[in-house]
Formats: structure tokens, C-alpha cells, sequence
């Protein structure tokens, strides 16, 4: 949380009397909105300048509607503070948003009170993190996916943009978007997440033999992937780039590659295959059947390389600031240009056969994360859902992974 909206929250929002004063405002903000007789939820996003938060909490968010909600009501800054306006075009057709520049009322989207029910309304106030987790538990229990609708608008417009660069809409194409040290520099602490693009020129290279069209997008301030080409094309350089490209490639494509970062998000909310790189252990998933991961490398100061339990063991998934791996003498390697490229062969087998599959490796995968998040941990007398895939060609490369 941002230090100016850490001193709001203290002064604000920890004293009961203050805060049930402030959860009247914001019922008041909603009030004209809410339709009669309508069983309501209102969720506050408090973090819509980030695209990873203004995605993947409205994906979250719709699926409450498992619960019978009539309307669903999401509470936002303003469209000006949106890190991609275009997506608000997206959740138009999912919920009913309302704006506020009342830093208060959006501060209370850090609140972690649950599900609270006021006069027949019921607002949900969970931060990000306890809200993936939620979501988590809900698809580990068996709840269908719910996935975003691409509007038309954005649909054609995105479709014009290829055309005009020559290449053919309807064929099929991938998406990348790989963070690196030009996305964010302001967020430095974030750098254990950066990924040297270079690394994915040999998986490019191949998923453009293969005639599918290569389409990465992020920030303008990152080094160029120079691939001579017309197949690709670095989006976010091109003079007509505006967001709403962003929205509608990765609802258009076939595939997506992407690291974590926020269009990762925006991939599974349209529900596309992903192959995600450079992961490293989180406590939120997906449950999508086409979403196969390879991991970062993290070494100990022995130069011993840590399995997937070991990475578990020492928190890597509570890690939030590259400081903190330095601090449990932990070092960080990127994915290999070899295990990336092995990803993407491994993926265009899954493309040909979207049932394709190692049993008994995914197994065991989920075994291991199973002993250490017990969201992916079904409800008693429901069947074990995989919550995610493991590339079978990582595996392969990195035998003691999941020793």
C-alpha cells in the first residue's frame, strides 16, 4: 500500500466507530445504483491504476455470481487513474461500476472483513491477496470458470489494426508479454520478476515457423526483440498503439506467453492457453486446464539449486521485494533460452492435442503444492482438481524439481 494511503488507512479506517461511518458513505455511494429487489455484492478495487489488480479482481469478482448474485457492483477510482481504460469496456459487460475520487472510500478496498451484509446488501471487503485466495478455494471446490466477453468494439478495432499491418485476423496468433527491467522502473523492488527478453528469441522463432503470428505488447521503455520478421510485431511501438489493443489481442489469440506480471490476468481471464515463464510459487491459481508453467531457478548460498518443496520451505511465496531473497541468501535465475524453447514445442503439442497430458507427473505436481497451499486443497468428497500444469519438457530439463 502506498505510504500516503498507509497513514489514510491508520488514521481512518482501525477505529471501529470511524469505520462503520465510512462503510455508511460508501453504501450511500451505491445506494442509487443498487436495483430493486435485487440481491446485491459491491467490491472495491482499490488498486485500478495497476492492470494486474484491475484485471484479475474483476476475474475474481465475477465469478461471485455462483452465489446467485442478481448485480454485481464494483467501486473504482476514476476511469482517468485506469492503467488501461479499454478494459473498462470489459467490465461494463460484467458489472455495474461505479467511480469515486474519495481516496477514503477506495482505501477500503485493503479492509479484510469478509462478507459483511447492511440492509439487504452485501459488501464484500477482502484485500487482493485474501481475495485470489477465496477464488482459489472456490474453483479448488469445483466452481465453473467464468470468462470474460471481448466487446465488439474492441473486437473490430483490434482486427483492423492487424489488417493494416498486413496480417490475416482470423489467423491465429500469440500474444507475449514478458516483464523486464523497462516495465515499471519506479517498482525496482519488483525486479526479481524481470526476465532478459533475449532469452525467448529461440521459442519466438519457433512459434513463427510454425505459421502462428507473434504479437508482444508491455512497455514501450523495453528492450527490443529484433526479429526480422513481418510475422512480429513489438505492438507497443507501432505509432497507432492505444490500450485497448492490449484487451483485445489477448482476447483474440490463441496463445499467450507472458511472465507475472498484469496481462497475465487478462490471458486467463479469457480463458486463452498460457504458457507462463519464470514463475515462482504464488498462492493463487487458475485451474485452467491449458495453463502450463516453468519456474525460475532459485539458488541458496551453497550454490545449491532449491526444489519446488524447498522453494515452498523458505517462503518464496511470501517473498514481495527482490531485497527479501538477499536476505534469506537466496539468488534468482532466469529461464534458459533452452527450457524456453522447449515450452513453446511443448505448448504447440498441446494446441494439436488439448488433451494431451502426463498423468502422473501433474499428480505429483499437485501433490507438492498441495502439502503446502492448502487452498488448492479440495472440500471433503470433492475430487482433486489440478490447479495448474507443469511443463512436461521443464521437468524433463530439471529432474530434481520436484524431488
Amino acid at each position: 500500500m502506498h505510504r500516503d494511503r498507509t497513514e489514510l488507512f491508520r488514521a481512518e479506517l482501525t477505529e471501529p466507530d470511524r469505520l462503520a461511518h465510512h462503510l455508511g458513505r460508501l453504501l450511500d455511494l451505491v445506494r442509487p445504483h443498487i436495483r430493486p429487489g435485487a440481491k446485491s455484492l459491491v467490491y472495491v478495487n482499490a488498486q485500478v491504476a495497476r492492470i494486474g489488480h484491475l484485471t484479475h479482481e474483476a476475474w475474481c469478482l465475477a465469478h461471485m455470481r455462483v452465489f446467485g448474485y442478481d448485480q454485481i457492483i464494483m467501486v473504482t477510482a476514476p476511469l482517468a487513474d485506469y492503467a488501461n481504460k479499454a478494459f473498462r469496456e470489459v467490465m461494463d459487460l460484467e458489472f455495474e461500476t461505479v467511480e469515486t475520487d474519495d481516496l477514503i472510500l477506495t482505501t477500503l478496498g485493503f479492509i479484510d472483513a469478509g462478507l459483511v451484509s447492511v440492509g439487504g446488501t452485501d459488501l464484500l471487503l477482502l484485500p487482493t491477496l485474501k481475495f485470489s485466495e477465496y477464488h482459489t478455494r472456490l474453483l479448488a471446490g469445483g466452481a465453473d470458470h467464468v470468462f470474460f466477453t471481448l466487446p465488439d468494439s474492441i473486437r473490430a478495432r483490434t482486427e483492423g489494426f492487424l489488417e493494416a499491418r498486413g496480417l490475416d485476423p482470423r489467423a491465429p496468433f500469440v500474444v507475449m508479454h514478458v516483464r523486464d527491467a523497462g516495465f515499471a522502473p519506479e517498482m525496482s523492488y519488483h525486479s526479481f520478476r524481470f526476465s532478459p527478453i533475449e532469452t525467448y528469441r529461440p521459442a519466438v522463432e519457433r512459434l513463427l515457423e510454425s505459421g502462428l503470428n507473434v504479437l508482444r505488447i508491455g512497455d514501450v521503455a523495453s528492450p527490443a526483440l529484433e526479429i526480422g520478421s513481418p510475422n512480429y510485431v513489438e505492438v507497443m511501438r507501432d505509432e497507432a498503439y492505444e490500450d485497448y489493443l492490449d484487451v483485445g489481442l489477448c482476447g483474440l489469440c490463441r496463445m499467450g506467453i507472458c511472465t507475472l506480471s498484469g496481462p497475465w490476468s487478462l490471458m486467463q481471464g479469457f480463458g486463452k492457453p498460457i504458457f507462463f515463464t519464470n514463475a515462482y510459487p504464488q498462492t493463487f491459481w487458475s485451474f485452467l486446464p491449458q495453463e502450463v508453467t516453468i519456474y525460475k531457478h532459485f539458488f541458496d548460498s551453497s550454490g545449491h539449486e532449491l526444489s519446488y518443496a524447498e522453494q515452498w520451505q523458505q517462503g518464496v511465496q511470501h517473498v514481495l521485494a527482490t531485497e527479501e531473497f538477499a536476505e534469506k541468501g537466496l539468488t534468482v535465475e532466469s529461464n534458459s533460452p533452452e527450457e524456453l524453447l522447449a515450452g513453446a514445442e511443448e505448448m504447440l503439442k498441446r494446441l494439436e492435442d488439448p488433451q494431451w497430458e502426463d498423468v502422473a507427473l501433474q499428480r505429483r505436481y499437485t501433490e507438492v503444492a498441495g502439502t503446502y497451499d492448502p487452498n488448492i486443497r479440495p472440500p471433503a468428497g470433492k475430487a482433486v482438481r489440478w490447479p495448474r500444469r507443469l511443463g512436461v519438457s521443464y521437468a524433463k530439463l530439471n529432474p530434481n524439481f520436484l524431488e
